[in-house]
């Protein structure tokens, strides 16, 4: 991190940027606080991480700048991919080598094949998983973690989460080496548990990197301290719009964005009408940029795109 007073820094306009830092997160800082280091860098920096790394867990951050944290919701449900080593024949309060964990001395060496039926059934489109107890999930009108740190009995319910496969790298025992490929609100860390329990040995996480988030990947993140002495913010930032990879799309032009700008409805052309038609859609203006969301709504014989959240400035 550099010493220079903020005062004899750039100035930047802070207001005008919008779309994705990419932070390869070290192991041991919160994600907070990264998004507390880069508003320390960039005072009144709005911004918000969409989706938490454990302190442990190193990889990417997806950190949104501007009118992009108003895409956060969208993000959060992008699938995801992980490395991870588990650790078998050890358990921990947190599922992962972060807390006070201790080895079953009782422990067999397992198979290969025994775990790979274990993997097996905790693959597939709707596995019912319980989030560690060590989670940022609410209940009793608390975080989880902050209940199990004071002691207390914390009982989460299982849920329906996507899976879709599992790979195993390398194992060694007790060390195994797996990639995970997942939907929205798995947890690494309750798959090293479960296989754990399945196996009869205990499981926790030893190490944990996220490697991609929907279409971005850890390749193209920075580490926080490079990114914190960045002359020029702005050229490390994503387009907003990359975020929505896969959505149907409705190109703009310079009239229909000056509408989309005050909140105005456009209207499609007979092209784009089986695009928009009862789905929600992303409007792009001229320089590809993201002007609006909008739904199709149809009045008076016509279709329009009516946006709901907008992007740009009236100015």
């Amino acid at each position: 991190m550099t010493d220079r007073p903020l005062e004899d820094r750039k100035p930047l306009n802070l207001k005008d940027l919008a779309g994705w830092l990419l932070i390869d997160k070290a192991s041991g800082p919160t994600s907070r606080d990264a998004l507390n280091k880069l508003q320390w860098r960039w005072k009144k920096l709005k911004v918000g991480h969409a989706g938490t790394l454990d302190p442990l867990a190193t990889g990417l951050l997806l950190v949104a700048v501007g009118t992009a944290t108003r895409l956060v919701e969208i993000t959060h449900r992008l699938d995801k991919s992980y490395e991870a080593r588990i650790r078998l024949g050890a358990t921990s309060p947190t599922d992962d080598a972060d807390g006070d964990w201790s080895t079953n001395l009782d422990a067999k060496l397992v198979t290969m094949p025994e775990i790979e039926a274990g993997l097996a059934s905790l693959t597939g489109p709707e596995i019912m998983q319980t989030p560690p107890s060590f989670s940022a999930i609410h209940t009793r009108g608390k975080r989880a973690y902050e209940l199990a740190r004071k002691g207390q009995d914390v009982e989460l319910s299982a849920r329906p989460v996507r899976i879709d496969q599992i790979v195993i790298k390398h194992y060694d025992w007790p060390f195994l080496d797996i990639v995970v490929e997942c939907g929205a609100g798995t947890y690494i860390r309750s798959i090293a548990r479960d296989l754990g329990e399945k196996l009869g040995v205990g499981g926790m996480i030893e190490t944990l990197r996220r490697t991609k988030i929907g279409p971005f990947h850890v390749d193209e993140a920075i580490a926080i301290e490079k990114l914190l002495d960045t002359p020029n913010l702005g050229d490390e930032i994503q387009p907003s719009a990359r975020a929505l990879q896969g959505w149907p799309q409705v190109k703009l032009n310079e009239e229909t964005l000056n509408l989309v700008a005050r909140g105005r409805p456009v209207p499609v052309t007979d092209q784009a009408i089986e695009i928009i038609q009862d789905q929600e859609v992303a409007l792009i203006g001229p320089a590809g940029e993201l002007a609006a969301l909008a739904k199709g709504v149809e009045h008076e014989g016509r279709f329009w795109a009516q946006p709901h959240k907008v992007f740009l400035s009236q100015e």
